[in-house]
């Protein structure tokens, strides 16, 4: 029997396609880098992917929202009818006694406009990265928000069919995605939601 070849990413979707296709038992034969066909039938979860319009990321820039971003690139090469969003949430920066002081009201502004100014240009670098592996529909996101509400309402106004994210405690920065957003967003979203580990 043909070893079938690695992905270029190293993910749990490549993984989880080999296992689904190991128990049917059936005969595997190599195909695409990072794919598994059956030669009989659509590689497990092709159907199920090509069901799907609009996938929404979740991308702080640390390594678990990483995870997430780069399953969701190898789970849509090729998908050239689903739309990828990728969307970073900037949380209003707050210093201690910003609202009895308007020069430091002021420094709040300048530190949050700089992270977004950051955000935009490390999302650019994410979409190209996209459309480089072939994901033809995608957009960047950078909001000033809850991240919570922020991607729970995100998916519901583009109408994503599946919400990704990474598992993590705290992001890179404090007042950038953080504690257990991804906990929140499972609990409280109406869209499913995928937590990559």
């Amino acid at each position: 029997m043909q070893k079938p070849t690695e992905s270029r990413f190293n993910t749990p979707a490549v993984h989880f396609t080999r296992m689904a296709a190991t128990r049917t038992g059936r005969k595997k034969v190599a195909a695409a880098p990072g794919r598994v066909r059956n030669s009989s039938s659509p590689a497990p979860g092709t159907t199920a992917v090509a069901a799907l319009k609009g996938v929404l990321v979740a991308v702080d820039f640390a390594p678990a929202s990483e995870k997430a971003f780069r399953f969701a690139v190898s789970l849509l090469q090729n998908q050239r009818e689903v739309q990828l969003y990728l969307i970073h949430a900037v949380g209003a920066h707050v210093l201690p006694g910003s609202e009895m002081s308007p020069d430091s009201l002021l420094l709040n502004m300048q530190i949050q406009d700089e992270h977004v100014k950051e955000a935009k240009s490390a999302m650019r670098q994410k979409v190209a990265f996209a459309k480089a592996h072939k994901i033809p529909k995608v957009k960047g996101l950078v909001v000033v928000s809850d991240p919570v509400h922020a991607i729970i309402d995100t998916a519901k106004q583009m109408k994503a069919d599946l919400i990704l994210l990474g598992n993590r405690r705290r992001g890179y920065r404090r007042g950038i995605i953080f504690g257990s957003v991804s906990e929140r967003v499972a609990a409280d979203s109406p869209t499913s939601v995928l937590i990559v580990r």
